[in-house]
C-alpha cells in the first residue's frame, strides 16, 4: 500500500478557502436590525416592544430606546412591528 502526501502548501490553501467560505456564509445568514426609538419630540422611548412581523423574534427598547435583534435570515426583507403602551 503506497502512502499519498499532499504538498502543505494545498492542504493550507484548502483550509484557508474551506474558513473563508465558513465565514461568508456565517455573515450572509445572521444578520442584526438595529435601531432607536423616539417620540414625536425626538425623546427615546424605553419599554417599546420591537418584533419581526411573521416570527416571534423581538426585543424590547432600552432607557435610551435602543434595540437589536440578532440573528435574522432575511433582515433587508424583515418587517418590524412596533408596540407602545403609554
Amino acid at each position: 500500500m503506497r502512502c499519498i502526501r499532499q504538498k502543505p502548501k494545498s492542504m493550507k490553501r484548502r483550509l484557508t478557502f474551506v474558513l473563508f467560505t465558513m465565514l461568508c456564509i456565517g455573515n450572509i445568514v445572521a444578520q442584526n436590525i438595529s435601531g432607536v426609538v423616539y417620540d414625536s419630540k425626538k425623546e427615546p422611548l424605553t419599554g417599546v416592544s420591537v418584533m419581526v412581523k411573521g416570527s416571534t423574534k423581538g426585543t424590547m427598547t432600552d432607557l435610551d430606546g435602543k434595540f437589536t435583534i440578532s440573528n435574522l435570515e432575511n433582515a433587508s426583507q424583515a418587517t418590524l412591528v412596533f408596540n407602545f403602551i403609554g
